[in-house]
């Protein structure tokens, strides 16, 4: 009989570790409830991140500068955090 979460050798026989993965499980719960950006958060970005590329080809258009603004980093690839978009969250 196997207890415990199965991801950890030493997990799977032994009894006094079965609570560990649990608590270890609502502890990254409620970690990721704090930093994960909800769907208004998303939401919120992307109109912003939107107004910008906008503004920013505008005013490329109107000095003549051949350029094409795009977003990169963690907003672009969707690992961003919370407090990283608005530290006051």
């Amino acid at each position: 009989m196997k207890f415990g979460c199965g991801a950890h050798p030493k997990h799977f026989n032994n009894r006094r570790e079965i609570g560990a993965c649990g608590e270890m499980r609502e502890i990254l719960k409620k970690v990721l409830e704090r930093v994960k950006p909800t769907k208004a958060d998303e939401k919120l970005v992307k109109q912003v991140v939107d107004e910008i590329i906008q503004r920013v080809k505008a005013a490329c258009a109107k000095l003549k500068i051949d350029a094409r603004p795009m977003l990169v980093g963690s907003v672009a690839r969707g690992t961003y955090s919370k407090r990283a978009v608005c530290p006051s969250l």
